[in-house]
């Protein structure tokens, strides 16, 4: 019989989500969630190392709920052990690791509980992937669920391209097939400022090589500092866009961005999906 211990990684994140509520929402109620639902997230600039939270993981997975017959759940995102070799937290040699400490409490106890833990590990390609040699993973591989979204379809990815091709109906049916929820599109909403920020970034470099000193030195927010392949994806697609276009496309993600955060005196919010596809169309068909 297999644990309650999920392993639900890949680096298509919106389904990876979708994954980690529908576990969630079937071992526990809503109505119960507010107080039998915790997160572990990495702490800012930081690592999740079970060095530091294994002790509070342990703690959580020990107690019972106080509603009758109601299980809790915890889930742990991105924990460095699942993707690299993390410290061991041993005070001395004869001391079990954090991680084998870990292992052994689910090994042995968390079945006397009805609690469920989930892992959660949001890949990427080149920094944070799954590490199949860990003794956590292959622990939860044998007696767990380990449930893999690959990366052939990567939504994002299919969702860039299809920008970058100027290609509309790609574009509207990838958005519309990553869209489940409003929570997703909160998500989705910086992949296309990314897009639209680093092919301005290429078109400008396009026209004034010299600019590359000014633009931000930092990954995720400056094209330069993207892997080769994906800074040649860009210039190949900036050549499809007038910098008038794109300028034009920023502005509008800024009206979007009031959509998604409106204020207590806005009389009227506009349908957020609706005013989405409509910047796509204009985008992507604009000439």
């Amino acid at each position: 019989m297999s644990l309650n211990v999920y392993l639900v990684h890949g680096e298509d994140e919106v389904r990876v989500r979708r994954q980690v509520n529908e576990i969630v929402n079937r071992n526990l109620p809503v109505e119960f969630q507010a107080e039998n639902l915790s997160e572990i997230e990495p702490p800012a600039n930081r690592p999740l190392e079970l060095a530091s939270c294994g002790g509070e993981l342990i703690a959580e997975l020990g107690q019972l709920s106080m509603f009758e017959d109601a299980k809790r759940v915890v889930v742990v995102y991105n924990l460095y052990e699942l993707y690299a070799a993390g410290r061991d937290g041993k005070k001395n040699k004869d001391e079990l690791t954090a991680e084998q400490r870990l292992i052994r409490y689910l090994d042995r106890d968390l079945a006397e509980t009805p609690n469920v833990v989930i892992f959660v590990l949001f890949e990427e390609y080149g920094k944070r992937q799954i590490r199949t040699a860990g003794a956590l993973y292959k622990f939860i591989k044998q007696k767990g669920h380990v449930i893999t979204f690959k990366a052939e379809k990567n939504l994002s990815f299919v969702l860039s391209d299809a920008i970058m091709a100027r290609n509309v109906d790609g574009a509207l049916n990838c958005f519309r097939e990553m869209v489940g929820s409003q929570q997703d599109i909160f998500r989705i909403f910086p992949h296309l400022i990314k897009h639209v920020r680093f092919l301005i970034q290429a078109r400008l470099l396009q026209s004034n090589p010299e600019a590359a000193e000014h633009l931000p030195d930092v990954k995720g927010v400056g094209v330069l500092r993207e892997h080769p392949f994906v800074r040649e994806k860009y210039a190949q697609g900036a050549r499809r866009y007038t910098m008038q276009e794109l300028n034009r496309a920023l502005q509008q993600l800024l009206e979007i961005n009031k959509t998604l955060y409106p204020i207590g005196s806005d009389v009227y919010v506009p349908d957020i999906k609706l005013q989405i596809e409509m910047f796509l169309i204009e985008l992507c068909g604009r000439k």
